[in-house]
Parts: C-alpha cells; sequence; structure tokens
C-alpha cells in the first residue's frame, strides 16, 4: 500500500500559545488503512486532524518544524482547494457545519462547489441520505435538528464530496446507540470500499473491531502506534484512556423518598407545529440519579430544559420542591436547579477559567471558593486558570461548564450528555462528583448515549420515546438491548420507514424552487417599493399600502415575524420619532415611523416570498461569482443568527443564575456583550472552517435550480416599473443622473 500521510519529526503550535500542541510526530498512514486516534481531552488529536485538511495553518495559522506530505503534497503550503477534493474532514461540533437552510441544500452544497452538475449533484445526495438513513429530515432547517440528528446530517454532507480520505474528530459524542451502530456499519462499508479512515475518537468500545491501527497522543506526543489489541494492553489509564468493558457495573443505591426534588408532570411541548414531549412525567428524589435515554430527537434536551424554566410547557407544570415553577426567571430557578447544556460554550463568559469557576456562584450569592478549588482540582482545570475558556479544547471546555454548575450547589443537577468528549479521566471524577452531590441529598438527572457509563453510576433509568416516559426503572433492570446498540424495542415519531434510496428528479436541469416568480424579478420589485417610499411617496400615502401589507401578513404565516421584528426596533422607531420630531415636528416624526414600517412589511413580504437561498441560487445562475453569492446569502442570513446566538448567551446566563429579565436587565444587559461578542467570532470562524472543508472559495459552484425569466416575470418587473414611474418622477430622475437609462 502506498503512503498516503507522512509525519517527519513535525512539531506545531498555535500563534496564541507558547507551548507546543503537537511535539516531534513521526508516523505514516497508508491507503485503505482504518486508524484511531486516540488521547486524552486537550491531547492534540483535532489539532492533528485539521493539519490533514489544510485548516492549519491556512485558518489558524500557527508555526511547525518538521516535514508533512499528504498525498504527495504539503498541505500547509498547497491551496486548500488541492485537499478538500481528497480529505473530507468531519469536525467536533456538527450545528457549525450547517450552511443551509435545509438539509437537502447543505448536502448538495459541497458537491455543488465542485462544480458537479444537477444530475450528478441529486445524485450523490441520494446516494448519502440512502446511506445514512436521513429522508425524513431532508425539508427541515439543520438548526433545529437535535446533536445526534445533526451530526448525521454533517456526516452526510462530507460523503458527500466522496473523498479519498475520510476524518471523523469524535463523530460517536452526540449519537444514540442505533446512530452508534450504523456509524460503525458504514464506516466498515467504506473502508471495505477502499477509503482511508481515521477516527479522533474517546469511545473505543464502538471502533476497537473495526481499526487495523491505533494511534494514541499524550500531550502532544505520539506515545502508542499498533493494533488495538497491542495498544490496549499497554497503560492506557495513565493516558487518560479507558480500555473497552471498563467501567464497573455498579449503580447507586438510592431509598426513593415520597417528595421528590424535582417533578415534570405531563408536560406537553411543540416545536415547529410538531409535538416534542406529549405527556411526559418523571419525578426525581433526593440523592436519586437518573439516566435520561432515548433516541436522537426524542426529546431529551427539550424535557430538561423544562426543568429550569428554560422552555415552558403547553400544557402540564413542572415543579421544584413541590413548587410548580410558571412564570419564575429562569436566574431564580437557577438557585434550586443548575442545568448543563448539551452545547457548553454558551455558558461561559468569563475572561479565564478561574473567573467562570466564581461567576456563578457569586450571581446566586453562595460562593465557595474552597468548593471551587476543590473542583477545579478535581476537573484538571488547574493548569488552566489564567486561560480564556474559548481557548480550551471541547472536552476542557465541558468539564468547566460542569464545574462551573456545580459550584452552585443546586439542589437538583439536570446534565445533557455529559460525557460527550470526555477522556476516562474526565469520567471517573464525573461520576466520583455526581455520587457525592447525590450523597448529600441532591436530585441528578443525566442524559446519555452510554448505557454502561449510566449503569455504573445511576439508580434509575428513564426511556423517552414519542415524547413520552414509557420506560422507567431500576437499573438492576437488563439493558442489554441499549448497550448492543437497539432501543429496547420502542421508536421515535420521527423514525417512519424510509425508502433506503429517495427518487432522483427526472431532469437534471428541473427548476427546484416552487415559488410562482422569479427571485430575481421579486428584488427588482422590492427595490422599487423601497425606492419609491424613502423618495417619493408622501408619508400619509403609505397609510393604505400599509394597511393592505400588514392585512395580508395578518392573514398569512408571517405575523410573527413582523411582530418579532417590531418589537426589537421597537426602542430604535421610538428614539428615531422623538429626535425626528423635534427637528422637524409631529408631521415629520409620524412620516418617519410610516416610512420605517413600510420598510419593515415589504422586507417581511420580499422574503417570505424569495428566501435568501433561493435568491442567492438565483444570482448565481446569472453569473454573479460564488463569493459574492455566498456573502449576500450570509449577509441576509445574519440577522436571524445573531438573535439566535444572543438567545443562547441570555438562556445559558440566566441558567447560570444572572437575571435578565425587566429592571435587570438595564443592570446586568453589559455582561451579553462580551459572551455574544465570543460567540460570534467562534460563530465565524466555525462557519469559516465549515466552508473551507466544503470546498468553498473554488472558481466554480453549480446552481442547484435552472432560473429562467418568464413571460410572468417580465410582466411584473415592467408593471413595477410603471407603476413607480407614474406614481413620482423622482425616481425617474434618479435613474436618469445614475446613467442608467
Amino acid at each position: 500500500m502506498s503512503e498516503l500521510i507522512s509525519f517527519q519529526n513535525f512539531t506545531y503550535h498555535y500563534p496564541s500559545l507558547q507551548t507546543p500542541v503537537l511535539r516531534h510526530l513521526e508516523f505514516t498512514v497508508k491507503a485503505g488503512e482504518f486508524v484511531v486516534l486516540a488521547g486524552a481531552s486537550g491531547s492534540g488529536k483535532s489539532t492533528l486532524c485539521r493539519l490533514l485538511n489544510g485548516l492549519i495553518p491556512h485558518l489558524h495559522g500557527g508555526e511547525w518544524q518538521g516535514d508533512l506530505q499528504l498525498i504527495g503534497v504539503d498541505p500547509l503550503t498547497a491551496s486548500p482547494h488541492e485537499l478538500y477534493r481528497e480529505v473530507g474532514l468531519l469536525l467536533q461540533r456538527p450545528e457549525a457545519q450547517c450552511l443551509a437552510a435545509t438539509v437537502a441544500r447543505d448536502l448538495a452544497f459541497g458537491p455543488a462547489c465542485q462544480g458537479l452538475d444537477r444530475l450528478a449533484i441529486a445524485q450523490r445526495v441520494s446516494e448519502v441520505v440512502g446511506r445514512l438513513d436521513i429522508a425524513h429530515l431532508l425539508n427541515r432547517s439543520p438548526h433545529t435538528l437535535s446533536c445526534g440528528e445533526q451530526q448525521r446530517v454533517a456526516l452526510a454532507g462530507v460523503l458527500a464530496l466522496q473523498p479519498r480520505i475520510l476524518i471523523l474528530d469524535e463523530p460517536f459524542a452526540f449519537l444514540d446507540a442505533a446512530g452508534a451502530r450504523q456509524l460503525r456499519e458504514q464506516l466498515r462499508q467504506l473502508h471495505e470500499a477502499g477509503i482511508t479512515i481515521i477516527v479522533a475518537e474517546h469511545r473505543l468500545d464502538d471502533l476497537t473491531e473495526l481499526a487495523s491501527r491505533m494511534l494514541v497522543l499524550h500531550q502532544g506526543r505520539l506515545v502508542a502506534d499498533g493494533t488495538p489489541d497491542q495498544v490496549l494492553a499497554g497503560p492506557v489509564t495513565d493516558w487518560g484512556l479507558e480500555p473497552p468493558e471498563g467501567l464497573p457495573a455498579s449503580p447507586l443505591p438510592v431509598a426513593v423518598t415520597a417528595t421528590p426534588i424535582i417533578e415534570w408532570d405531563s408536560v406537553e411541548c411543540h416545536r415547529e407545529e410538531r409535538p416534542v414531549l406529549c405527556g411526559a412525567s418523571l419525578s426525581v428524589a433526593p440523592g436519586e440519579i437518573v439516566a435520561l435515554l432515548g433516541a436522537n430527537g426524542a426529546g431529551k434536551s427539550t424535557l430538561l430544559r423544562h426543568g429550569n424554566g428554560l422552555l415552558r410547557p403547553r400544557r402540564g407544570a413542572v415543579r421544584v420542591l413541590g413548587q410548580a415553577i410558571g412564570q419564575r426567571p429562569v436566574a431564580e430557578v437557577a438557585y434550586d436547579v443548575g442545568l448543563v447544556m448539551q452545547q457548553p460554550t454558551h455558558m461561559l463568559f468569563a475572561p479565564t477559567v478561574r473567573a467562570e469557576l466564581a461567576a456563578g456562584p457569586r450571581a446566586l450569592r453562595r460562593h465557595d471558593s474552597a468548593w471551587c478549588a476543590r473542583l477545579s482540582e478535581r476537573f484538571g482545570l488547574n493548569p488552566l486558570l489564567d486561560r480564556p475558556p474559548h481557548t480550551l479544547s471541547a472536552g476542557e471546555q465541558r468539564r468547566l461548564a460542569i464545574a462551573a454548575v456545580l459550584g452552585s450547589r443546586p439542589q437538583a443537577l439536570l446534565l445533557d450528555e455529559p460525557t460527550a468528549g470526555q477522556d476516562a479521566t474526565a469520567r471517573t471524577e464525573l461520576r466520583a462528583l455526581l455520587r457525592e452531590c447525590a450523597d448529600e441529598g441532591v436530585a441528578i438527572v443525566v442524559t446519555t448515549h452510554d448505557p454502561r457509563w449510566a449503569k455504573s453510576l445511576c439508580s434509575r433509568w428513564a426511556l423517552l420515546t414519542e415524547g413520552r416516559i414509557v420506560v422507567d426503572y431500576p437499573f438492576i433492570a437488563p439493558l442489554s438491548p441499549l448497550e448492543k446498540g437497539g432501543r429496547g424495542g420502542f421508536r421515535t415519531s420521527n423514525e417512519a420507514t424510509i425508502p433506503p434510496n429517495p427518487p432522483l428528479p427526472k431532469e437534471g436541469t428541473e427548476r427546484l424552487q416552487t415559488r410562482y416568480f422569479d427571485p430575481r424579478a421579486l428584488l427588482v420589485v422590492y427595490l422599487l417599493g423601497c425606492g419609491l417610499i424613502l423618495l417619493a411617496i408622501r408619508p400619509i400615502e403609505l397609510l393604505p399600502l400599509l394597511t393592505l401589507a400588514l392585512l395580508g401578513i395578518a392573514l398569512g404565516r408571517y405575523s410573527d415575524a413582523w411582530w418579532r421584528i417590531v418589537r426589537v426596533l421597537g426602542p430604535t422607531l421610538l428614539l428615531f420619532a422623538v429626535i425626528v420630531g423635534f427637528g422637524s415636528g409631529l408631521e415629520a416624526a409620524i412620516g418617519a415611523v410610516l416610512r420605517l414600517l413600510a420598510l419593515v412589511t415589504a422586507s417581511v413580504w420580499f422574503f417570505a416570498l424569495a428566501p435568501p437561498e433561493e435568491l442567492s441560487e438565483s444570482l448565481l445562475a446569472s453569473g454573479l461569482s460564488p463569493q459574492a453569492v455566498f456573502l449576500l446569502e450570509g449577509t441576509l442570513r445574519f440577522a436571524p443568527t445573531m438573535a439566535m446566538l444572543a438567545q443562547e448567551v441570555r438562556e445559558a446566563q440566566e441558567s447560570r443564575g444572572i437575571r435578565l429579565d425587566g429592571v435587570y436587565l438595564f443592570r446586568n444587559g453589559l455582561a451579553l456583550l462580551g459572551p455574544l461578542l465570543t460567540s460570534v467570532m467562534r460563530f465565524a470562524d466555525d462557519l469559516a472552517e465549515a466552508l473551507q472543508s466544503r470546498g468553498f472559495g473554488g472558481p466554480i459552484r453549480t446552481p442547484l435550480a435552472e432560473y429562467r425569466f418568464q413571460a410572468r416575470d417580465w410582466v411584473l418587473v415592467l408593471g413595477a416599473l410603471t407603476l413607480a414611474l407614474v406614481l413620482n418622477t423622482k425616481i425617474l430622475s434618479f435613474f436618469g443622473s445614475s446613467g442608467f437609462f
């Protein structure tokens, strides 16, 4: 077999760090190998993965010594576009790889950047959809999926590129048992098809039977290289690893009392008009540790977010210490209920790890420096105390988030996938700390896809499926169906039987958009309308048009979007009206407000009829460069992304006890800016990585649909132009002075 990857005395460190992350690496990978890259959190696994597809140094910079060859070229100096066709990389955070408004468009993004024709793109998408069993997700937004579903979609997007080398950074972290079993089978098939596979992973149980070779990184050095049997016979615990079947099944016994600390009573919840929870009930007594199991998308995270008030049930109730949460502020509930989110990055907002550990306890007036110091030591955070949280590895960030919530000593503790991305040492310490908390009477609920770890810790297990708790047993009950990759015979509501290969379009050039008018025609009309609003029409003439437009919005599906925008812009509108009123009088102030409301209304109508992805695709079909098209699409989607990030940061801070409701928003609102800025920067970094990994930036990107101006589009544009010219000659003079005619 020929060598595809070669490291020769290779050392690397990031620009912001003086200590090398990788030290004197010396190994090769041959074509067709299946390599497991193991190591503790922070050992350099993710850095090594980014080196192999050019994300380092092209995006992250840094300095290196030694030699690295990838398929005969140096990835450190080669163009990224030479690499992405050969090397597919699945990053550690699946939600960061969502590049389109729907799953179908997301899967087509990479092949489109390769310049394939539409029929070939459809075939690639159909193949990966059937391979990963995700046909039921195609029309959904990736941002509404669970982490496990996002993981499968992200993997499908990478596989659609058909790379020779496939690199996966902790792909099992958020998968349920059936998803992990399916992924193992897919990796086996890909390996048999001749693809070279490298998997960085903590969960060695999932891979030892598949891998032909295992590499172990410890503190940036390669400390073991051999077959899985040879490596696992070494001092694996010293390297932060855990051999398969390494956890003892010794659940924590507990005497259940009559009064629960936290209780979900017939909770119902809908999302996007889909039922997520359908009368779910669960109660947890002092000292109990309950494992909440279920498939990806079953609603486990949703149930936990009801537990601290981030979500309010449509029906049913959540009670803490016998009292219904009702409309109590989240920051007030945080005094009794601690929540560690599935993606902990938004929970970290302090400038240093040391300050992060103290922030929540101080907000809740429960700061205990000795307890925080003990948590720091137990979670291995002492060497990191002066580092900014965003510079930590994903596993280190998760440990910090757990320690920060434990620092407040809540009476109920809800942990969403706390072992994801954690090495053996961290899992062992977490298990010991949770047992100590339970001994002190804390009620604990843990969602996990690792039944063996749960069985070593928990006193009960509850299975959530189809929105209900259908099984609630002590852990003396057998778990073999779950441990072997099944679900105990239960299926989630979104697991409808689907064909292995969805049908392809009959025509590769079939027009995929379903709108009546071409988005470019609608863009012309929208711009003309904005011009009329700003330049031509008197304010009083806006009233009938605004009334008709608002009536149409109210009768359609877009009234919520309009009201959300108006609520956000409300203070700005008021301030703007006051400023204009002082300078030009009441009539001018009313006119300014009416113009702004008219612009908002026109924008809601436009983006309802021409979504950003269809508009950008139509402009791409017109010959606009792929970079300019994506810049436009990204700009149009930036506002909702910012709103989403702001909401996540706000929820995370409220969950830590920082009040941001009512008058507290003015007092503590500035505390949002730092974390929000950090989140935006992290989002930009993640987006850049995902774009480069999927081939963006090349000279060609195939439009996913064929857009042609038809007779009705010309009629719409000419009619709008005629109306604009009739209403006011200012538009004509504007175009005339600009040389347009």
